[in-house]
């Protein structure tokens, strides 16, 4: 009988444990022990700090923000806004912590001389507010061109991460349509 209850409870731990490490109903890839450690190195998830978290700005306006560090989300309905509660799991916030340690995020510039404005006619224009490691960063915009475009290219990739991470949770299904548009 102790046998049987014990195989049991170790199926039981087993499959709990199993579960921890599907990938959510989104698609997007959770950080966890079994996957950190069956992805080549370069994409391997790092644990973020304790002090991690963001504030990202997209869109026409940049005006739809996610707010990982007071757990809100305002997503931009031209005719106005709304704000509501949404949090990233901590899988999740060790995946963006990731990708933007792969960006190099924090060592980016964010300044640029008059010269380089004038000459870059391609810039990309989002809002990153991100504190790590003691570190605050703050980028508002990018060149997409010339000796930056590999790196653009993957701040790109980024911004599509975190909007499907926004996008994949419930509560900003619930959130109402926009009624217009912008021109």
């Amino acid at each position: 009988m102790r046998a049987a209850i014990l195989i049991l409870s170790e199926s039981i731990l087993l499959l709990v444990n199993l579960g921890r490490q599907m990938d959510p109903p989104c698609g997007i890839p959770a950080c966890s022990c079994a996957s950190f450690q069956q992805q080549p190195e370069s994409q391997q998830c790092l644990k973020a700090p304790k002090s991690f978290g963001f504030v990202f700005r997209y869109g026409r306006r940049r005006a739809n923000i996610l707010n990982t560090f007071a757990g809100v989300y305002t997503k931009d309905l031209v005719d106005g806004d709304t704000t509501i509660r949404l949090s990233l799991s901590q899988d999740q916030l060790d995946s963006v912590y990731s990708k933007m340690i792969e960006v190099d995020l924090f060592n980016l510039p964010t300044h640029w001389s008059e010269s380089e404005i004038r000459s870059v006619r391609c810039w990309k224009q989002f809002g990153y507010d991100v504190r790590g490691h003691g570190v605050t960063k703050q980028i508002r915009s990018f060149p997409c061109e010339g000796s930056y475009k590999e790196k653009a290219r993957l701040l790109e990739q980024l911004d599509r991460f975190i909007i499907r991470l926004i996008q994949s949770k419930r509560e900003y299904k619930e959130l109402p349509d926009p009624r217009s548009g912008y021109l």
